[in-house]
């Protein structure tokens, strides 16, 4: 403020105009304004802290995909990996609680989706580890499997596999 308490000073001593003085005045604070945005800008961008992966999966999951995906081939699916759980099922239309409905799924993925050749979810497939024995994601994985029943997509869930029963499984969906 004290500068620009100057800066009208100087201007009323060299006999500039008012209309001249707030176009300068003007100046002065737009650009002020632009190197502080670009200040904040750069600082906040120079501190995003994101890095790439070297993996969508998880050692044990690739190990998984790595056989599930030519079994499936053979049966003439195909796999997804890490598919939201909102885009394989819906909250129904019209329902005034859609937003907290919606919500619950929003987050939540599923491992392995095996889809038809068109990419309709056929089956999914959990790769459920020591994790899953936990209260709270044994509650998370009751609500996802309710949720699915539901909305009719089945869900196999897996600790242990062997490639003669993923075989035998997923030609139960053929």
């Amino acid at each position: 403020m004290e500068v620009y308490m100057v800066l009208i000073a100087r201007i009323a001593e060299q006999n500039i105009s008012w209309e001249r003085a707030a176009v300068i005045l003007l100046v002065i604070a737009v650009l002020a304004a632009l190197c502080g945005a670009l200040y904040f800008l750069r600082k906040r961008l120079r501190g995003f802290p994101y890095e790439k992966i070297d993996c969508l999966l998880t050692e044990r999951e690739a190990k998984f995909y790595a056989l599930l995906d030519p079994i499936a081939e053979e049966c003439g699916f195909r796999v997804m990996v890490k598919v939201r759980l909102a885009d394989l099922i819906r909250v129904k239309q019209g329902r005034k609680d859609f937003q907290s409905w919606f919500n619950r799924i929003k987050a939540k993925h599923i491992d392995f989706a095996v889809c038809s050749a068109k990419l309709e979810p056929v089956v999914l497939i959990e790769l459920d580890d020591r994790s899953h024995d936990q209260k709270d994601r044994i509650r998370r994985d009751q609500f996802v499997d309710r949720a699915l029943a539901k909305a009719g997509v089945p869900i196999l869930h897996y600790r242990e596999y062997s490639p003669e029963q993923l075989q035998k499984d997923l030609q139960n969906f053929l």
